[in-house]
């Protein structure tokens, strides 16, 4: 029995040759949290537009010409130069938002003048562009004298924005085209040559999510 025993200590001993390391490992972690925040930023690529009745051009007799204008009419103002920039996230309910436009007082247009504005195209999604649920944006002209601030008439220029992102900058975002037209001949006799412009404040606002 003795001898057995020592025979079987002695097998045991060789399994494990001497110096040589066990292995040993140990893990961990940690979180990583991501927060999504509901965003609504909206800016424009111009600060002004301006428009010059009885500017430089059209003939004798002619109806006032108004500067710049895109050739079509002389007396039908144009401007397409500024861009609507936005950036939008909302809640997972499905809800959207929109952008409303008013201007802040009618009475700086001229008498016998419609100021319009109206989207070129929606806002162009792209590699160069921007991304996302941009909306459907309002191509007809909007008349922007008829919905002076305070008289509760802002109206949508822009609907149904998710989350998405337009670009920043000019040929980014929803392109503005202006137009200063005259309506009604019988008031031009009220315009007088003035060295203070008049400026009228349009406001466009990205509403919260609804």
């Amino acid at each position: 029995m003795k001898k057995l025993l020592f025979l079987a200590c002695a097998i045991t001993s060789v399994a494990v040759p001497a110096g040589t390391v066990v292995a040993e490992s140990d893990i961990t972690s940690h979180d990583v949290t991501i927060t999504v925040n509901e965003v609504a930023l909206i800016g424009v690529s111009e600060n002004s537009v301006s428009f010059t009745i009885g500017g430089v051009g059209g003939a004798a007799g002619d109806p006032f010409y108004i500067d710049p204008n895109d050739g079509t009419d002389n007396h039908i103002g144009y401007d397409n130069s500024s861009y609507l920039n936005y950036t939008s996230i909302v809640d997972g309910s499905g809800k959207h938002r929109n952008i409303t436009v008013h201007i802040d007082d009618a009475d700086n247009i001229p008498a016998g003048y419609n100021l319009y504005v109206k989207a070129a195209a929606d806002a162009p999604t792209g590699e160069s562009s921007g991304s996302g649920d941009l909306g459907t944006a309002v191509t007809d002209q909007i008349l922007l004298g008829d919905n002076a601030k305070g008289l509760g008439n802002a109206v949508n220029f822009i609907a149904g924005i998710g989350s998405g992102y337009t670009g920043q900058g000019a040929d980014n975002g929803v392109n503005l085209i202006y137009e200063l037209e005259m309506v009604d001949p019988d008031s031009v006799a009220s315009l007088h040559a003035d060295s203070s412009a008049k400026t009228t404040v349009v406001t466009y606002t990205l509403t919260a999510s609804q």
